[in-house]
């Protein structure tokens, strides 16, 4: 089970692997916020009728949240507060591709998990291959996924790395493992859609 903010099931969708959290986690929970941000404001985009089949089919399973006023004060709003408070009730692991968004989960004990990683952890579990993998990163990065270039290429590295069971390199002092893995540099947020909350530019974006 994992909690799924929209920019992972958007991406996803668009090119036509949403299926691929069903294999990973089993059940996806989503807030009401993000359920009404893909499906409700965006039908015919991608993620809107991927979304309501894997809600049909009972693997994504959206849940009424209520938005603790301590987030609101830290800046998570609307369906962004949403699944932060989804992911510390259920003590669930958080899909995101969101710094800003991270930064404040991490502070609520919420353990975050980008989409680059889960990618990394299909591998891990043998729910793909690490050349699959690699087509699918490649897939998401055609279809607007941005990624460092440099992060890229670290991820890259994971994906064969794990299938051949090697130990995580090391860089810059640090372990790339599940908790210190290298997501800086990936940032995809709701502008495809809008965000219910205020924008705020300097939050967002790519690391230069």
């Amino acid at each position: 089970m994992i909690v799924a903010d929209a920019s992972p099931l958007i991406h996803l969708s668009r090119i036509g692997r949403l299926g691929l959290l069903k294999r990973l986690y089993g059940t996806i929970l989503i807030p009401n916020g993000v359920w009404d941000e893909v499906v409700t404001q965006a039908k015919g985009r991608p993620g809107a009728s991927e979304v309501e089949r894997g809600h049909a089919e009972g693997w994504i399973k959206t849940v009424r949240v209520v938005v603790p006023k301590a987030l609101e004060t830290e800046g998570a709003f609307g369906a962004d507060g949403e699944v932060i408070a989804l992911a510390e009730n259920r003590q669930a692991l958080l899909l995101l591709n969101d710094r800003a968004v991270a930064a404040i989960a991490r502070t609520h004990g919420v353990r975050v998990v980008w989409l680059t990683r889960a990618l990394v952890e299909a591998v891990e579990k043998k729910v793909v291959s690490s050349e699959e993998a690699s087509l699918i990163l490649r897939e998401l990065v055609r279809a607007g996924l941005r990624v460092r270039s440099e992060v890229l290429a670290e991820v890259f590295h994971l994906i064969e790395d794990r299938e051949k069971k090697k130990p995580s390199r090391v860089r810059s002092g640090q372990k790339w493992g599940r908790e210190t893995f290298p997501d800086a540099g990936e940032a995809t947020f709701g502008a495809d859609r809008g965000r219910v909350k205020p924008f705020r530019e300097k939050d967002r974006g790519e690391d230069r």
